[in-house]
């Protein structure tokens, strides 16, 4: 499935939900996204003016999301963005971030001691040479 974003312009639905294009196979589908969502993740302002300019100022960050929800929409003929599935994407990078924080707690004691003992080892080598 190939999907693309042209740089078309995004516009302001009367329900709220701002709408920009993507392609699918060549095919034109139509996406949105809820004013909640833009509002809740992206802190827009509420009304069109905000609304746009908080989907303008984040646009590639709300097409990565589109991009992977795309798949389990199509079948609807649309693709709508709720802030559920930008909540998801913040929980799974939050969970990855708390991982790397854990990994290096762990991994600085260990290359701490490492040195420690192959700094002791070469002084050892470097004394047993001088004793030679």
């Amino acid at each position: 499935m190939i999907i693309r974003f042209p740089r078309t312009q995004a516009f302001y639905c009367a329900g709220g939900t701002i709408r920009f294009d993507a392609e699918v196979d060549g095919a034109q589908v139509t996406c949105e996204i809820s004013p909640e969502a833009l509002e809740e993740h992206f802190r827009a302002r509420p009304g069109q003016a905000g609304l746009l300019s908080a989907f303008a100022a984040h646009r590639d960050e709300i097409e990565s999301i589109a991009r992977q929800t795309l798949p389990h929409r199509l079948s609807a003929g649309r693709c709508q963005l709720f802030l559920r599935d930008f909540m998801c994407r913040a929980t799974h990078a939050g969970a990855i971030m708390s991982l790397h924080r854990d990994m290096a707690k762990i991994a600085r004691p260990v290359a701490s001691e490492t040195s420690a003992t192959h700094s002791a080892a070469s002084i050892a080598a470097l004394d047993e040479l001088e004793a030679s």
